[in-house]
């Protein structure tokens, strides 16, 4: 669906600019099927604060496809990016989300994620209480 796409790909391009705000809600709009476009513009996007607001407007989605990616950004080296990702996980809350904080967690703690382990087992601790 190429039309997707380059609508997506419009957007996202405007994300960091005077229009931002609007072209999130329009992002956020374009519902599930823009997902796999988002996915794909965040692997892209060279700036931070772009990757952080495409992995926001991803997660607002609540779909559960998205806890995979999400636990993607959590490797992301810009804190604003794998912040945003951690929130998602939590507010999605899922027993998918939940093993995907769990792994972090493992890798938190051999030195392979950047994400501090008191801040895992936090979320972690969060997604539990909300099963």
């Amino acid at each position: 669906m190429e039309d997707l796409s380059k609508y997506v790909s419009h957007y996202v391009a405007k994300l960091e600019g005077p229009d931002g705000g609007n072209a999130f809600h329009t992002l956020r709009e374009a519902g599930a099927a823009a997902l796999p476009y988002l996915a794909v513009a965040l692997r892209n996007a060279p700036a931070p604060g772009v990757r952080k607001l495409i992995v926001e407007v991803m997660w607002q989605s609540r779909e559960p496809s998205v806890v995979s990616i999400l636990a993607i950004a959590l490797d992301d080296p810009a804190p604003e990016v794998w912040k945003e990702a951690l929130d998602g996980l939590v507010t999605i809350g899922d027993s998918s989300a939940s093993a995907a904080l769990r792994s972090a967690l493992a890798r938190s703690r051999r030195g392979e994620l950047g994400v501090p382990s008191e801040w895992l087992t936090e979320a972690i601790e969060q997604v539990e209480t909300q099963q």
